[in-house]
């Protein structure tokens, strides 16, 4: 084993080895206490990340999470007792756990699913059991029980469509409640939120209110802030009949609103800006001055002002891209405190043909580029030039990438090549501005030069000169997406190609015998899922046809004796989606797959007829792509990416774990469907 790249112990138990922090924030939420002495939640577009050191380092906590874009989040004031924190994830409606983010269970709303923007708590949760949601499509929820059911209150409401949401701090008395309706101001309820009214419209007009905020109290002299599209911040002290507009952000877009909670005493206000940065106001709110300087100038999403420690305020703000920046003294000085936090929209990784040597992976996402590691996935350099905004689907690395630097990445606007080992990237001219979601390169590329790539609408492009030109291929695969391409180890002598494709309900892998001349459809499977992920292990020949797919929730490979039928397997449960599933390299030394999945990796010993589950140690269980590098039968090791940018490493030592159990129940069969396509 290469003892250079983990310690001893490590066997057998998935370790985090980084990843690019940061990433996209959209709300913040803390528990109720002292300094030192409370949670915080983070929710990204990575799902939810858990605080237990003032938001300076953070972990992932997404079990039972059906979507991992948060949106919106709100916690308990009665936390400590009752452990209540409700999340809504977009496409996928509400979530509460009773676990503190340990466990999250779907929410019911009598047959919708609501996409939620804004959550709160009665500050009398402990005795009213009461929350209040807002929502884009459904307008206002309600739940009386502590979240089990909930009722739709839209009575007095224009529209279903709800941007913001105020529960008074003052709730137990005054029964108060704010909620903001795109284009039509603000809407008040004095009954708890059943009946609503306009309040306000002559003064805040039709700007779209963003952000809501208020002082500890709204009785007297309290004080109520909103925060607008267009129109900067503006704040009421008649409960929101009369409004004037804060000095120093006028024509702002104020996505954010926290005050200080010694509000009383300091004044303090902050808020976070579209154009980018926190402003400050120590006035009240009546003016405001950006207090973040060019470093921190990310827009920012979401934002809380905590009592700190010596009387000092703790901010911590969310940014688009950024992650979490921070600043312990009321907004003087800031700094990232994104730790363990990864929300990278990355898509696929890939490792150097030379990893062992150079330590280099690639990785690349939605809209974001193509990012290098060159320490084995701790740390990476920003996005290659004129990658910056590229959605990338694919990446894969020349097998003689120590001495010719090539690789290719698989863009929604064509393929990128590289040939100084990922320095500098550019788009090859004859594969035009296709949106491409796979590549492929032979493994005797130094002699053969083959390469292949595929998009949507069924454009296959085949290179036999190393990438230097592209030819399309006639055949059209029904103009189904193309999201997995393989060629042969052999490829030179067999001309074989496997082509995965998705649309109609199918997801189909054809396959060529003659190096894409004439195709068959060879095995089709019916299911929503818009991936799949095709193995070619090395001992592949023409004679020994050996291959795999994976789609949906199955691993599915020839069935040995029946030639005609293929067998599939669940490696996980009938809702564990299997992403990817990669052999490793000397297959006849060791038939041993890798899946990844929606519930972590699985491994089979077998060539894929059991499967184990590989989830020691691993906290990230939504796992995209399982890389195994070239030096695996002797180092062991596994690489993966999972949600948000996170790179795991395990070392595979199978004797000290036990033999596999077979589990029958986990066999699906499928007829092979053959015909010319």
């Amino acid at each position: 084993m290469s003892e250079e790249l983990y310690e001893k112990g490590d066997s057998n138990l998935w370790k985090r080895i980084g990843g690019r922090s940061g990433g996209t924030v959209a709300s913040l939420a803390a528990s109720a206490g002292a300094a030192g002495d409370r949670r915080v939640w983070a929710g990204t577009m990575a799902g939810v990340f858990v605080s237990d050191d003032e938001g300076k380092s953070w972990s992932i906590s997404n079990s039972g999470l059906t979507s991992p874009f948060i949106q919106a989040m709100g916690v308990s004031p009665n936390y400590d007792n009752d452990g209540n924190l409700f999340a809504s994830a977009n496409q996928a409606g509400g979530f509460v756990s009773w676990t503190g983010a340990s466990q999250w269970i779907a929410m019911d709303f009598w047959g919708v699913v609501p996409e939620i923007t804004c959550v709160g708590h009665s500050p009398a949760f402990a005795d009213d059991k009461t929350a209040i949601i807002g929502t884009d499509d459904h307008g206002i929820f309600r739940t009386v029980n502590n979240g089990r059911t909930w009722n739709a209150s839209n009575s007095g409401l224009p529209e279903e469509s709800v941007l913001a949401l105020l529960i008074s701090p003052d709730f137990r008395s005054d029964q108060r409640v704010f909620c903001a309706v795109p284009e039509k101001g603000i809407f008040g309820s004095s009954d708890g939120g059943r009946t609503w009214k306009s309040t306000g419209d002559e003064f805040l007009g039709s700007d779209s209110i963003q952000a809501f905020g208020c002082s500890p109290s709204l009785e007297g002299k309290g004080r109520l802030f909103a925060g607008c599209e267009t129109s900067g911040m503006w704040f009421s002290d008649d409960g929101g009949k009369d409004w004037r507009q804060s000095e120093g952000v006028e024509g702002l877009s104020v996505n954010a609103i926290a005050v200080s909670p010694n509000f009383d005493l300091d004044n303090l206000v902050f808020l976070g800006t579209g154009e980018g940065g926190v402003y400050r106001s120590s006035d009240g709110g009546k003016s405001f001055q950006m207090v973040t300087n060019d470093d921190y100038g990310n827009p920012v999403i979401s934002i809380l002002a905590l009592a700190g420690e010596q009387g000092n305020i703790l901010v911590l703000a969310g940014t688009y891209e950024n992650g979490v920046i921070r600043s312990e003294d009321g907004g003087e000085n800031w700094g990232d405190s994104s730790d363990n936090l990864a929300s990278q929209n990355w898509l696929c990784f890939a490792l150097s043909s030379s990893f062992t040597r150079d330590q280099t992976m690639f990785a690349g996402g939605a809209n974001g580029g193509v990012f290098k590691s060159i320490n084995g996935g701790k740390d990476w350099t920003d996005a290659a030039i004129d990658t910056e905004e590229l959605t990338v689907h694919r990446i894969a690395v020349s097998p003689n990438f120590s001495d010719d630097g090539y690789a290719l990445a698989a863009t929604e606007a064509g393929l990128l090549h590289t040939t100084d080992g990922g320095g500098k990237w550019e788009l090859i001219d004859d594969v035009g501005t296709n949106d491409l979601r796979a590549v492929s390169i032979a493994d005797d590329f130094s002699e053969s030069g083959v390469v292949v790539v595929g998009g949507v609408l069924g454009k296959l492009f085949l290179s036999v000169d190393r990438g230097k030109s592209f030819n399309e291929l006639d055949h059209k695969f029904y103009e189904d997406s193309i999201v997995d391409v393989q060629l042969s180890p052999r490829y030179t002598d067999d001309g074989h190609l496997f082509v995965a494709t998705f649309g109609r309900g199918k997801v189909t892998v054809h396959r060529s015998l003659n190096g894409g001349t004439s195709w068959k459809a060879w095995v089709q499977n019916a299911c929503d899922s818009q991936w799949a992920s095709v193995a070619i292990p090395s001992v592949f020949t023409k004679d020994n046809d050996y291959w795999y797919f994976a789609t949906e929730n199955q691993v599915f490979k020839p069935a040995r004796r029946f030639r005609q039928v293929w067998s599939g397997v669940r490696p996980g449960g009938k809702n564990t989606a299997v992403l990817s599933v990669v052999s490793v390299p000397d297959f006849d030394t060791e038939p041993v797959l890798f899946a990844g999945t929606s519930e972590g990796v699985y491994r089979s010993g077998d060539a894929g007829l059991t499967w184990e589950q590989l989830n020691t140690g691993l906290e990230n269980k939504a796992v995209l792509q399982v890389a195994v590098p070239h030096d695996y039968h002797s180092s062991r090791c596994v690489y993966l990416v999972g949600l948000g940018g996170e790179i795991w490493r395990y070392v595979d030592v199978p004797d000290d774990r036990g033999p596999q159990v077979l589990d029958m129940s986990t066999f699906v069969w499928r007829d092979n469907i053959e015909f010319d396509g």
